[in-house]
């Protein structure tokens, strides 16, 4: 018979996985199917928890089903005793359930090993050092040094978390990987056996996925972000890290400036990906593993010690960046590509911004769109599973040519990854300052405001301050009793943002001079 949880683990999945979204993700990794979850309308988070021990006791999910929520839950608190206690209890006496567990925290299936950054690395039984041909990756975490020791032990166990479930969802072996401990970071080389492509394009998309992941459920301090450089070559192993110029080389590009600034421009982005020449000339540019030469921006690194052409995978077209040409005047373009969402990239007409309190109207808004023909993107209706959330947003951001903005006192007071929607949408109209209202077409072209990629929708009252007060907003709320009104307002003030006017009525104005 399956087991339940004890009253502590209960306690402290309710205590720790209090939200909705933690809640549900954590069962979805440890590979419940969603539609399987309990409810969680009108409920506690213990009474959810609760559920979830009933039905996990009665077989529901599989006879290890809690031992695998406890192993993720473990996985991503390795600091919490009671997790820790529960996983080391299961491996004393269930072997093969730390098997299945295993699954969903990077375990090499061939070998048993986790792929481990900060751990051993090499063949220190070897007589001398092993000489490695292969891909080379340099992971960096930004503003490690400000923190303090605490928070660094505890962004090394997220690094190494992250790391071991993204090597297992590329397919990448752990003996295939060979670290170097950085500590702010590590560099890793992997075994030519594993073609170069599967780095560049699995591994670093597992990544950031399973990154994003990881920060939806930490505060501003416990968030990691990451530069990542990949390149080729042989490196030597010797069971304390890694020797050769083409690793030094790595090095140098991951502290690149030009990478610096794609993470200081976008808050919203987590990790930022810059390859070497040699390594985009033999996989990029040959389109492997769905890899696009135009999502790459072409910059040209100069360091005290290092120059070379290297490529940044961008956010937006790279067209503009390539053709600005070298130098400083390229590097800048570069990197305002990267951040600024680009309308000719379209594949949604529009991106609905809400707070899940607002969820209603997005999808009543979203759906009136829909009906008069626009491309809508809205979570409740893209979001699939097995995608990180962050990804996600980074999509929806990049490849909308509008957004609107759902606003309430809930989404003025809502999380950094809201925010970040409207705030990109800003960055990309114009200069980002002084915009138009939704409709009145004022400005030329490169003043802020000019193209309206962001349209506040008021639904319920509020007071936007900064700049979303700066902008005049489509109001529903004096049209929330007539369906109809509202239907049509909205869209006729959409189609107004669009043009750039308003519709001008056929009929002649009144001569004021009559009275």
């Amino acid at each position: 018979m399956a087991r339940s949880f004890s009253e502590s683990e209960l306690g402290e999945l309710a205590r720790v996985y209090h939200r909705q979204r933690s809640a549900t993700l954590l069962l979805a990794l440890a590979g419940i199917d969603r539609e399987r979850h309990p409810s969680w309308d009108s409920t506690t988070s213990r009474d959810f928890w609760q559920a979830v021990g009933e039905q996990v006791a009665s077989g529901w999910g599989g006879p290890d089903a809690a031992d695998r929520i406890l192993a993720v839950a473990a996985e991503e608190y390795p600091a919490n005793d009671v997790f820790r206690r529960s996983v080391g209890a299961l491996s004393s006496s269930s072997p093969a359930a730390v098997g299945s567990a295993a699954a969903v925290t990077g375990t090499s299936a061939r070998s048993g090993r986790v792929a481990d950054p900060f751990g051993s690395s090499g063949t220190s039984d070897s007589p001398g050092p092993l000489s490695v041909l292969g891909t080379i990756v340099v992971v960096d975490a930004v503003s490690f040094s400000k923190n303090g020791a605490l928070v660094h032990l505890e962004w090394r166990r997220g690094i190494s978390a992250v790391t071991a479930r993204a090597a297992s969802a590329a397919g990448i072996p752990a003996e295939f990987m060979h670290f170097n401990d950085r500590g702010d970071g590590f560099m890793l080389i992997v075994d030519g056996r594993i073609p170069a492509e599967t780095v560049v394009a699995d591994f670093t998309r597992e990544l950031r996925i399973d990154l994003g992941r990881y920060n939806s459920t930490r505060n501003s301090t416990g968030r990691i972000r990451l530069r990542i450089a990949v390149h080729e070559g042989r490196a030597f192993v010797d069971g304390t890290g890694l020797a050769g110029t083409p690793a030094i080389n790595t090095a140098r590009l991951v502290d690149a400036d030009e990478l610096r600034e794609v993470l200081r421009k976008s808050d919203a982005l987590d990790t930022a990906l810059i390859v070497s020449d040699a390594i985009y000339q033999s996989t990029v540019s040959e389109r492997l593993r769905g890899l696009d030469p135009d999502d790459f921006v072409r910059v040209e690194v100069k360091t005290e010690k290092y120059k070379g052409v290297a490529w940044i995978a961008g956010r937006g077209n790279a067209d503009a960046a390539r053709a600005a040409g070298s130098g400083e005047e390229a590097r800048l373009m570069a990197v305002e590509q990267l951040s600024v969402p680009e309308a000719t990239t379209g594949r949604w007409d529009f991106l609905i911004s809400c707070t899940a309190a607002d969820e209603d109207w997005g999808q009543w808004i979203a759906h009136q769109l829909q009906t008069a023909k626009y491309k809508v993107h809205l979570d409740a209706f893209d979001m699939v599973a097995g995608r990180g959330r962050v990804a996600e947003w980074h999509d929806a951001v990049r490849y909308s040519t509008r957004t609107i903005a759902v606003l309430s006192e809930n989404y003025l007071t809502a999380a950094r990854e809201i925010q970040a929607q409207w705030q990109a949408a800003w960055e990309g109209d114009g200069t980002g300052a002084g915009n138009n209202s939704a409709g009145d077409g004022g400005g030329k072209g490169g003043e802020g405001g000019v193209e309206r990629r962001l349209i506040p929708v008021v639904v319920r009252p509020c007071y936007p301050d900064g700049l979303l007060k700066g902008i005049t907003p489509i109001d529903l709320t004096r049209l929330r009793d007539d369906r109809d009104a509202a239907r049509d307002h909205l869209l006729e003030e959409v189609a107004a943002s669009l043009s750039g006017r308003r519709r001008r009525s056929e009929d002649p104005p009144p001569f004021p001079g009559e009275s």
